[in-house]
């Protein structure tokens, strides 16, 4: 049904929340104008649906506005974001995400108390995003993906010193990755599915505070800039897709990362033993590359590793006995090298398996070990084109 205009009698009111439910028709009956002590309105998560009233214009003390999530059933709201909301002065929350506002204008660079702007999934095709960041000195969060914004990030969003979150992926921006930003707080950097370009700067280095660091799906070439790989707080770096080359990195002093992923690139030469230094790494990926040498013994080290995948690469040697000692493994992807001998019969250590993947690999051969018959709760072997005989486990 419609929202309650009755709601306009109380005008001391200083909350309304109203989300998830299926509130329809217009989205602030112009009764609600009298509310003008309102500083919360959340009308999430419902099935508002056309344009954006300019009663709002009156809610001058509004502090949060959430109109996210109400494309479910109608396409949610529509058409150019009204300039009225720069008179929200007050605003620290805007949430507009996951509706189907077309145009976004230059006019919201008013709301300088913003800390959280929210515009993803929304329909701003073919636009760019305008620079509306320049007097936002409060701003912590940033999410405007899954658009079509195209073109260069805006200077001031790469020159805030507030900004905590950044996230723009699944969008068409389409210039080089930027060489020149300040960001000193930025923890969470997000810029996955896009056309960004070019190397990846030094000045990455800079970034002290960052702890989630996600390109993946972009044209980025050249190597890792060893700079990059001494962040203290990094947690997850996120390089798949792209276009990068050279050798893996050997001096690496991220202590804390738990997730390493560069799959399908262009990566040469060995994997190297000193990543036994990642001792906190639960996912490593590195399929997709031109990767040649053995698997390093070294890296039974990583004891809290469940992830390692290193498909399609041009891998040699047998399969070091030693990587039964990832007793917290739960895939294991290894197809599509060039291994030889058998599988360890170590491997059934490996108590959490689910996947354990070696097609491809015609050097494998030999019995398939009996005791992996054992584990509890492995789920997918894939030994096609290999040599392997024997048993595989009768509930697969």
């Amino acid at each position: 049904g419609s929202l309650p205009f009755e709601l306009s009698t109380l005008t001391a009111l200083k909350a309304i929340n109203l989300r998830d439910n299926f509130f329809a028709l217009e989205v602030i009956p112009s009764q609600w104008q009298s509310l003008t002590n309102l500083e919360v309105l959340n009308l999430g998560t419902n099935d508002l649906s056309g344009t954006l009233s300019t009663s709002i214009a009156t809610l001058t003390n509004l502090r949060i506005l959430d109109l996210s999530e109400n494309n479910r059933a109608a396409g949610g709201l529509s058409g150019i974001l009204p300039t009225v909301l720069s008179e929200l002065t007050n605003l620290q929350t805007l949430n507009l995400a996951k509706n189907n506002f077309r145009t976004l204008t230059s006019d919201m660079s008013s709301l300088t108390n913003l800390e959280f702007l929210s515009l993803n999934f929304n329909d701003f095709r073919t636009q760019e995003l305008p620079d509306i960041f320049t007097n936002m000195t409060n701003l912590k969060v940033v999410d405007v993906s899954d658009n079509f914004f195209t073109g260069t990030l805006p200077q001031s969003l790469l020159f805030s010193q507030t900004l905590e979150t950044l996230i723009v992926q699944l969008n068409d921006f389409s210039s080089p990755f930027p060489s020149n930003f300040s960001l000193p707080s930025l923890s969470v950097l997000a810029m996955g599915v896009n056309f960004f370009r070019g190397t990846l700067p030094s000045a990455l280095g800079t970034l002290t505070s960052m702890t989630n660091f996600h390109i993946f799906d972009n044209l980025i070439t050249g190597t890792l800039p060893p700079e990059f790989l001494s962040l203290p707080l990094l947690q997850g770096m996120n390089l798949r897709l792209n276009r990068l080359n050279g050798s893996l990195p050997t001096e690496i002093s991220l202590r804390n990362l738990l997730i390493l992923d560069l799959g399908e690139n262009n990566f040469t030469g060995t994997i190297p033993t000193q990543l036994d230094q990642l001792s906190s790494i639960s996912v490593l990926n590195f399929a997709g590359n031109s990767l040649t040498g053995p698997l390093p013994s070294a890296l039974a080290k990583l004891t809290s590793l469940a992830y390692f995948a290193v498909t399609s690469n041009s891998l040699t040697g047998e399969i070091p006995t030693e990587l039964g000692e990832l007793t917290n493994i739960i895939t294991f992807l290894g197809g599509r090298n060039r291994f030889v001998g058998e599988i360890p019969s170590e491997f059934s250590r490996m108590t959490a398996l689910q996947n354990f993947f070696l097609d491809g690999n015609d050097g494998i051969s030999g019995l398939f070990p009996s005791s992996l018959n054992q584990i509890p709760i492995i789920r997918r072997i894939f030994l096609n084109h290999t040599s392997i005989n024997g048993t595989l486990p009768v509930e697969l």
